[in-house]
């Protein structure tokens, strides 16, 4: 997994929880890196686990919603370091039907070594789009968040139905008129 996403999370918990947090996560959960973590770096993913899991318990707070705040963190940090991803698109559907056919590809040229999740997707009508997240590493609720996030950057309404399958999860995303 890159680190970009490990850096980003703990920024999400030093925004959240305070330093010291950071510092009890590096401190209590085993990790193959003393505790440093490069943006270009490729760490372990069940290093990202393992620090997630250890929030949440410290935190009290349920996984899913760690993880789904961990997307709107990275939605706003790829929007501002990328915006010609998002410049690129009208609206939120077409920003989401391009992540595996254009900004994935365009993330692979930058990294070659990056293990991107998938994202498939068919238009179900006007408004409204299936994505069919796959991923190895069973964080279908950060890709909630991404998509949740995504739409509020276009100031879009709608709503998110999931449908979780064991290789895989369906995201119904369908936008109000």
């Amino acid at each position: 997994m890159k680190g970009i996403v490990f850096t980003e999370f703990f920024e999400m918990v030093e925004r959240r929880s305070g330093y010291k947090t950071v510092d009890q996560l590096i401190q209590e959960v085993p990790h193959s890196h003393n505790g440093v973590y490069t943006a270009i770096g490729n760490y372990p993913h069940e290093e990202l686990v393992a620090f997630v899991i250890h929030y949440c318990r410290l935190t009290s707070t349920p996984i899913e919603q760690v993880l789904r705040e961990f997307g709107h963190h990275m939605l706003g940090v790829f929007s501002s370091a990328y915006p010609q991803f998002f410049d690129r698109c009208p609206d939120v559907l077409s920003f989401l039907e391009s992540v595996d056919s254009y900004i994935h590809l365009e993330v692979l040229k930058l990294y070659p070594d990056a293990q991107l999740p998938r994202f498939d997707t068919r238009r179900i009508g006007l408004e409204s789009i299936e994505m069919t997240h796959r991923s190895d590493r069973g964080m279908s609720a950060l890709a909630y968040g991404l998509i949740e996030q995504a739409m509020h950057h276009y100031g879009q309404i709608g709503q998110i139905e999931t449908t979780d399958h064991p290789e895989h999860t369906v995201f119904r995303i369908s936008l109000n008129a």
